[in-house]
């Protein structure tokens, strides 16, 4: 089968299953909101989201990239950090996605956006859907956006102690292309 075609199917079948949704401190589920999500936030099990098919960005591309391995497609699993600079230390935003090597083309998948940005988006390199995806969860002008590559997410991190985390690791290449 296509590439695409395989993602856009999985795709459909994450919308029919799967859920945005986090868990606190209290292990409390908070389905659709973002609200108290940089205070209460708790890294969770790639189980305890397949259990509830239920997560973050975080636990659903964790998931992703699971399933795109199974399924034979290279995959890396990313972290965007981006920070207002002079800014308090909660004034930064974190987005988990997954990027799909295959074709000589690079596939974005994207199911667990707060901002609607559900879909398969192909670009010829990785470095291009960097750009775009910096250009997106930028605050303004004055923001550093860095991304890193991970491989795996500790459970029961907040959000700021899963920003140090990424932030130990390969600081991917930026290039900046208009």
């Amino acid at each position: 089968m296509d590439t695409y075609l395989f993602l856009k199917k999985f795709l459909q079948e994450m919308d029919e299953t799967f859920s945005y949704g986090w868990w606190d401190e209290n292990n409390i589920c908070h389905e659709e909101t973002m609200q108290n999500f940089h205070e209460l936030y708790r890294t969770s099990s790639l189980e305890h989201a397949v259990t509830y098919h239920m997560g973050s960005c975080i636990e659903q591309s964790l998931y992703q990239r699971e399933y795109f391995t199974y399924h034979n497609l290279p995959t890396k699993l990313y972290a965007l950090v981006s920070e207002k600079q002079g800014g308090t230390d909660s004034d930064f935003r974190i987005h988990c996605f997954t990027l799909i090597f295959k074709d000589n083309l690079v596939y974005h998948f994207e199911h667990a956006s707060a901002h609607q940005r559900k879909g398969v988006y192909i670009y010829p390199n990785k470095e291009r859907c960097f750009a775009k995806l910096k250009r997106q969860y930028n605050f303004d002008l004055t923001t550093d956006t860095k991304i890193y590559e991970i491989d795996t997410i500790p459970t029961g991190l907040s959000l700021q102690e899963f920003k140090q985390y990424a932030e130990k690791k390969p600081l991917q290449k930026q290039l900046y292309i208009i």
